[in-house]
């Protein structure tokens, strides 16, 4: 699903400027130097990976039909090229590490150093859960209109929202000035733990049902992309998939797209800064947390009495039964969370 989920991203312009899936010489110039070939700022590889069996099968200009796991064809590829790169040396560029306890790292292992490159066509859209929340540029950049919105602040999370999330959310809009928030949470797939689509989507619309948002100052549309936990890169890269949607801000969080200890706090804000101008603005976050005496979320670097959120302690009492504090995650997103599990639903993925 994660490379029809590519196809589909590529072909509704989510993915602008490309046109299909990386040649070599792409692959490398992103992977070296955060750039497409003609020169525009891009730093996530976009590879369709396949078994040596199959790249030994195709001819380059063939029409190579991309199916689904039931057999429909949902793309067709225009084969371009097709070459081997060596898995360590992508893993090293892409993730900053060869480690096979990251779950991108792990992921590219898995499909193989074998790479099919070209411009793709869309025959029909993969059906997935939770495709109700999808919206594409087009449509995205219509209801920004319709809203009369100028200026527009996007939000990127694989998570359910927990009162930090709030808090940068609400806080962006103050700094920015900016018209409206679009919150576009990623709903492909994720590592093991990780909250699955459904509990995300309905958590988030528990917020805007009970006015949590500012009247008429935010929109919820789900990205059927899935996490590539590649840190800095993957920050730059969901910026600029929202620029294509219409947004000209964007939240980064201090650890924005990260995954277990292997980047650096601020390395996403880093490259940002490295990389200058993408034609968004990024608006930077530190750590979030609350001030129990004050009764107020701060930085978690301006003062010793402050309570971190932690996704651990949230899941493992999700898990029991239980709640965590209102100030960790709003009392109405748990009891959503909890109703689904009594119901027998999933929500977290295995």
């Amino acid at each position: 699903t994660n490379l029809l989920s590519d196809c589909q991203m590529i072909a509704t312009g989510v993915f602008s400027p490309l046109k299909g899936f990386m040649d070599r010489e792409t692959l490398a110039c992103v992977l070296d130097e955060n750039r497409l070939p003609e020169g525009v700022v891009w730093t996530m590889p976009i590879v369709l990976p396949v078994s040596k069996k199959i790249a030994d099968s195709v001819l380059i200009g063939e029409i190579i039909k991309l199916q689904s796991a039931q057999g429909e064809t949902v793309a067709t590829l225009k084969l371009s090229d097709k070459f081997q790169y060596n898995l360590n040396n992508l893993a090293k560029k892409w993730f900053g590490t060869t480690s096979l306890k990251h779950p991108g790292v792990k992921r590219i292992d898995d499909l193989g150093d074998h790479f099919l490159a070209g411009p793709i066509k869309l025959i029909s859209n993969v059906p997935y859960e939770n495709n109700l929340y999808e919206i594409n540029p087009h449509q995205c950049r219509s209801v920004f209109a319709h809203k009369n919105w100028q200026h527009v602040i996007g939000f990127h999370t694989r998570n359910v929202p927990h009162r930090a999330h709030e808090f940068i959310m609400l806080e962006a809009l103050e700094k920015t000035n900016a018209d409206g928030l679009f919150i576009n949470p990623v709903i492909g797939s994720k590592k093991k733990g990780d909250f699955l689509s459904t509990a995300i989507m309905k958590s988030f619309k528990v917020l805007l049902e009970n006015g949590f948002y500012p009247k008429e100052q935010a929109v919820l549309g789900s990205l059927f992309t899935y996490s590539r936990y590649a840190g800095p890169r993957e920050a730059i890269f969901t910026a600029l998939c929202r620029k294509n949607m219409g947004c000209d801000f964007f939240i980064v969080g201090r650890d924005h797209t990260g995954v277990g200890d292997f980047y650096g706090e601020y390395s996403s804000q880093k490259l940002f800064d490295a990389i200058g101008d993408i034609g968004i603005t990024p608006v930077y976050f530190d750590t979030i947390g609350f001030d129990e005496k004050n009764k107020k979320y701060v930085s978690v670097d301006s003062s010793s009495n402050i309570r971190t959120v932690s996704g651990t302690q949230f899941r493992e009492a999700l898990l029991n039964g239980e709640m965590v504090p209102d100030w960790h995650v709003r009392t109405s997103v748990q009891q959503e969370l909890l109703s689904l599990l009594d119901t027998g639903e999933k929500i977290f993925c295995e």
